[in-house]
């Protein structure tokens, strides 16, 4: 039993940033501090690897399991332009892996259908995904008759940035929901964020401010395997390492640790209840993007 999420919610759902402030356009800052903000280079590429892996442990009937999950995503950002504080943009999926360890055998699907494809993505300047566009044929197969929609990362792979100026030590809230659908069930995770702009640092040769998200939620899941249905409840926290290139407004660097805590209730021929714990990794960095501005 596993699930597919991104750099925030990992549960393999494969989780940039651009800034400039409505008066900042240039990353400067003022007494009041800096107004982040999400503005993406017009016509140019901006290119990034995604890298997650998932331990997952479980115990079935006494006997206790483990799967483990590693995934890879290269993608490339094309926008075209900023309208009413909305980033338009082009996602394309330059290529993808995964596999999946556990007892019951090895998988590692064929991403043929994936590799190459676009989709249009809106994206406020405050980092919020608004919709999505072209994603409905872009999945694989993950097991026969189990289809994964291999976009489904890009719900939440923005971190949100301060819709007011913030100096280091400030902090904002924010609010994610994340929604997936497979052909044998669906998930749900709602995550609420603490962040903080601890502080800036250089990092790749770019001036970057430091964010801390601390962020926790609930979870739920239904699924059907073969005669059993499984709804599964539970709670993530996790903490996001952001580097920011403020000067740039480009995303650099996201790095992922988190943990979730749940319970499947199976039912069916048998009633069952199998405890559930994750430990997940994931980085999001920076491979390509225009020269790092001076001022």
């Amino acid at each position: 039993m596993y699930f597919n999420c991104s750099p925030r919610t990992a549960i393999t759902c494969l989780s940039v940033l651009f800034l400039a402030g409505c008066a900042l356009m240039k990353g400067t800052e003022s007494e009041d501090g800096f107004m982040l903000q999400y503005r993406l280079p017009e016509q140019q590429a901006v290119k990034y690897d995604f890298q997650s892996s998932t331990l997952q442990k479980m115990e079935v009937m006494g006997q206790q399991m483990e799967i483990d999950i590693r995934s890879a995503l290269l993608f490339s950002l094309n926008s075209n332009g900023l309208k009413e504080e909305v980033n338009e943009t082009k996602v394309t999926i330059d290529s993808m892996f995964l596999s999946v360890k556990s007892p019951r055998g090895d998988l590692s699907p064929n991403m043929k259908n994936v590799v190459g494809k676009s989709f249009a993505l809106r994206l406020s300047t405050t980092g919020k995904e608004l919709e999505m566009k072209g994603t409905e044929s872009i999945d694989y197969e993950l097991a026969p008759g189990q289809k994964q929609n291999a976009t489904a990362v890009f719900n939440v792979l923005f971190p949100d940035l301060a819709a007011k100026r913030v100096k280091p030590g400030d902090t904002w809230t924010s609010k994610d929901t994340v929604r997936q659908t497979t052909s044998n069930g669906n998930v749900r995770i709602i995550l609420e964020s603490q962040n903080t702009l601890a502080g800036f640092e250089a990092v790749g040769g770019r001036e970057c401010a430091k964010i801390i998200s601390q962020y926790v939620g609930p979870l739920r899941s239904e699924e059907a395997q073969g005669p059993m249905n499984f709804v599964t409840e539970g709670t993530m926290k996790g903490v996001d390492t952001v580097y920011f290139a403020y000067k740039d407004g480009v995303l650099v660097s996201v790095k992922t640790n988190a943990t979730l805590e749940a319970v499947a209730q199976g039912t069916g021929p048998q009633n069952i209840s199998i405890p559930i714990k994750r430990e997940m990794k994931n980085e999001l960095r920076l491979t390509a993007a225009p020269p790092a501005k001076e001022n």
